[in-house]
């Protein structure tokens, strides 16, 4: 680039680290270890030049997958060591007891030891409510559920928050996961009083995938 097209009304280009964008898959759905995702391939027209174009690495973090990066990242890879062994035992477990064995074998094990004892109350609080909403999405997905029928649900949550309905309540009426609709109405207080429907439906997908 010339020292011409740098400068911008007598600006000086600015320099900036060279971005990178990771997204980290620990879903149950089978999955490649590592897959290059572009902006450009949601374009409803395609392209061979994008004018505006962003990748993404997607990485499978589940145990087997990506040795080396997990070798280097030891909490990542005792994170997964963890989710592991949850769903494992829930497979004959209520969720809460599978997560507690998992818990107390990791300590064993010296897994997420110092974390697993020092925040055992938060661990388990966060785990309940993560793998509740994995069960959930998985239901959506079994069901077919389509994005307008999850708007609708989320439509439905928001009316009832503004009727000041409590989450037990809300869960009842609509026969909802009560964990799943604790969610919705957590991301949904941030966008109070509009409720924007749509990004509250995007950040609610961003935090189960």
């Amino acid at each position: 680039m010339s020292k011409e097209n740098r400068q911008y009304n007598g600006r000086k280009l600015i320099r900036i680290p060279t971005p990178q964008f990771v997204t980290f898959y620990n879903g149950v759905e089978e999955q490649p270890e590592r897959v290059e995702m572009r902006l450009s391939d949601a374009y409803m027209v395609a392209t061979d030049n994008p004018q505006l174009e962003l990748k993404c690495t997607f990485i499978n973090i589940n145990l087997g997958n990506n040795l080396e990066l997990m070798s280097k990242c030891k909490t990542m890879r005792e994170y997964m060591i963890f989710v592991d062994k949850v769903r494992k035992y829930r497979q004959t477990m209520n969720l809460e007891i599978a997560i507690d064995v998992a818990m107390e074998e990791c300590i064993m094990e010296h897994v997420l030891e110092e974390f697993m004892k020092s925040q055992k109350a938060q661990v388990k609080s966060m785990s309940v409510l993560e793998f509740n909403l994995e069960k959930h999405l998985n239901t959506v997905r079994e069901e077919g559920r389509e994005e307008g029928a999850e708007l609708k649900m989320i439509t439905k949550i928001c009316q009832k928050i503004q009727k000041g309905k409590t989450i037990e309540a809300i869960a009842e009426e609509l026969e909802e996961d009560e964990e799943y609709v604790k969610r919705v109405c957590e991301i949904a207080n941030r966008f109070a009083p509009e409720y924007d429907i749509k990004k509250i439906y995007k950040e609610l997908c961003c935090f189960i995938a």
